[in-house]
């Protein structure tokens, strides 16, 4: 009986133990959640803004208007702090917000593309992202995010929008999304008595960005952050044989770099007729929601070549001249994630925040893809690199050796990058 009575006691102090135990790491747990969702909200009182803050905010694209006024609007009737905001048309948009700096006329604010960012860097215009810790970033952007708006030494830009390639693939002709270029041709294959051979497959053959994903996953294009310039390979062996498969592609009834554009790929959806196309975020916008248009990942060139996907990320980036840097980070913050359910709606594009919910299931899709893909290299010295590019893939195109093409942009590249 005492032996009963004793298993009976000891078992009853072990599940007490337990259960707290268990509650104090569920408190634990709870705070820390806690922790995370205030983290945000303590910014105004953690990160002091100046007094009397009026902020000054420039942006490149007409578009993004709406967008700003009404993120203004909220920003003031909360935190008190009225923001004007300026459309700026300019070919040297960053050299302009350099030399309005000098005398006090330039923005605290500024929206640029990450492709922009080393640059804006390199002009004194760029300050470091100074509030949120690495353990928010984490939190609340995926990892393409987070290395569009970072240079090698830290986060400069806060991410806004994005836009990358994906697959559109018509359901009343294939079940099923390719997860190969090889299944692609395949399914192709199997429809070609039914539809028109030039409409099988559909990108644009004279954009470098598009065809970047035939460059495969094995290049080295400036590391993680895209600024780094000791590392550049692109002539290796896996990248070749990617290149190689681009080149077979021609035997198929794709069409010509003459005659296949990115508006003939966005006609042929809009009429129906195209059975797999490659998009931009636009294509989404010009057909409807209840079309028989899906959207896919990206699918690899085979089952042993994979591709790649190139993305672009609008950032917020605070003026290092700015006397109101602070105010100006509080508002970049403010646009990336408190304000980023509203993005989709006032301009059409998707924020590259995490956890937004949209109905429209081809829009998850899209920032799927966009978790996967590449951000697009920083600095100026890569608008020689896609130039070089579109001649090569041109040349490969049309039946030159890829080996050769491929050695002649790396060898271009170095001479480049050393001088």
């Amino acid at each position: 009986m005492k032996r009963s009575f004793r298993k009976v006691f000891y078992r009853g102090i072990i599940a007490l133990v337990s259960i707290f135990l268990l509650s104090g790491c569920n408190k634990a747990d709870n705070k820390k959640e806690s922790r995370n969702r205030m983290s945000y909200e303590r910014l105004k009182k953690d990160f002091p803004v100046e007094k009397n803050a009026k902020l000054t905010v420039w942006y490149q694209k007409e578009e993004e208007e709406q967008f700003l006024l009404e993120a203004a609007e909220a920003f003031e009737e909360k935190y008190s702090i009225e923001v004007e905001s300026h459309y700026v048309k300019k070919t040297d948009y960053l050299k302009e917000i350099a030399l309005k700096s000098k005398s006090n006329e330039a923005p605290d604010l500024y929206f640029i593309s990450n492709a922009q960012l080393q640059q804006a860097k390199q002009y004194g215009i760029a300050k470091p992202v100074e509030f949120f810790p690495q353990q928010f970033w984490e939190e609340n952007y995926p990892k393409t995010a987070i290395k569009a708006g970072s240079l090698q030494d830290g986060i400069y830009g806060y991410p806004l929008y994005f836009d990358t390639y994906f697959l559109l693939y018509y359901s009343e002709d294939v079940r099923y999304a390719p997860t190969t270029f090889d299944e692609m041709i395949e399914y192709g294959e199997q429809l070609s008595d039914k539809k028109d051979n030039t409409n099988l497959f559909k990108w644009d053959l004279t954009d470098p960005y598009t065809n970047f994903m035939f460059l495969g996953d094995s290049m080295e294009l400036f590391g993680d952050t895209g600024d780094d310039t000791s590392l550049f390979k692109i002539n290796n062996y896996q990248t070749i044989e990617a290149m190689k498969y681009f080149q077979e592609l021609n035997n198929l009834p794709i069409g010509t770099m003459q005659t296949v554009d990115y508006e003939t790929v966005l006609s042929s959806i809009e009429h129906n007729e195209a059975v797999f196309a490659i998009c931009e975020m636009d294509a989404i916008n010009r057909i409807p929601k209840n079309s028989s248009y899906k959207v896919a990942l990206l699918p690899e060139l085979t089952d042993e070549i994979e591709s790649n996907s190139l993305s672009i990320t609008e950032l917020a980036v605070v003026n290092e001249q700015s006397k109101q840097q602070k105010a100006a980070e509080l508002f970049a913050s403010y646009l990336s994630y408190e304000f980023a359910n509203q993005q989709y709606d006032t301009i059409g594009r998707l924020s590259a925040k995490k956890g937004i919910f949209y109905e429209d299931e081809r829009l998850q899709m899209i920032y799927r893809q966009y978790e996967k893909s590449m951000p697009i290299p920083k600095g100026k010295v890569m608008e020689y690199f896609w130039n070089y590019m579109r001649i090569a893939n041109e040349n490969i195109w049309n039946g030159a050796t890829v080996s050769r093409q491929m050695d002649e942009v790396q060898k271009k590249m170095e001479h480049l990058l050393s001088s």
